[in-house]
């Protein structure tokens, strides 16, 4: 489900509704990059699954970039603007 040419090359700003579909995109490579992890602890991946792995990892940590504070202003979060993110993990007993 990567889409690597989404937001390719970064625009020189991002507005608000550019920053939201980018955090859904990045919510989306989270879910699906937890999925892979998970079955890869239970079993041992196919090929193709742990090449679905690496480019899920891959563009998430692109897209991460995109959002990230340090490219300036434009690009991070509005100030105050909060994220909700996936759950926090919560371990097997």
């Amino acid at each position: 489900m990567t889409k690597p040419y989404f937001y390719q090359p970064a625009p020189g700003s991002l507005d608000a509704t550019d920053r939201l579909r980018l955090n859904t995109y990045r919510d989306q490579l989270y879910w699906q990059q937890q999925g892979l992890q998970l079955r890869q602890s239970t079993r041992q991946l196919t090929a193709d699954q742990q090449q679905r792995l690496n480019q899920t990892t891959q563009e998430s940590d692109r897209v991460k970039s995109l959002l990230s504070p340090g490219k300036g202003p434009a690009l991070g979060q509005m100030p105050g603007q909060t994220t909700i993110g996936p759950p926090p993990l919560i371990p097997a007993r």
